[in-house]
């Protein structure tokens, strides 16, 4: 048995969830974009910099999502307000 993505390295390709993985990656959208195409014909480098941390932010939350989505419901109090 496999790995599921949550416990696998980020190279996995399969899903613990019964939700796809995110087919486009951030740059098809930023590419399409004028605000980040003026960025990047700019200061190409400094572009390149920020897409990688805005991915690794895509994914990170993206993980986060797919770990909160097979959290079982005694992980999610009714009332979550203090001292109720």
């Amino acid at each position: 048995m496999s790995a599921c993505r949550c416990c696998a390295p980020p190279a996995a390709t399969r899903s613990c969830s019964t939700r796809p993985v995110p087919g486009t990656p951030l740059s098809e959208y930023t590419d399409r974009e004028l605000r980040f195409r003026r960025l990047r014909d700019t200061d190409p480098a400094e572009a390149a910099r920020l897409a990688t941390l805005a991915q690794e932010a895509v994914d990170q939350r993206w993980h986060l999502y797919e770990e909160m989505a097979t959290r079982g419901p005694e992980r999610f109090p009714a009332d979550a307000r203090p001292g109720r």
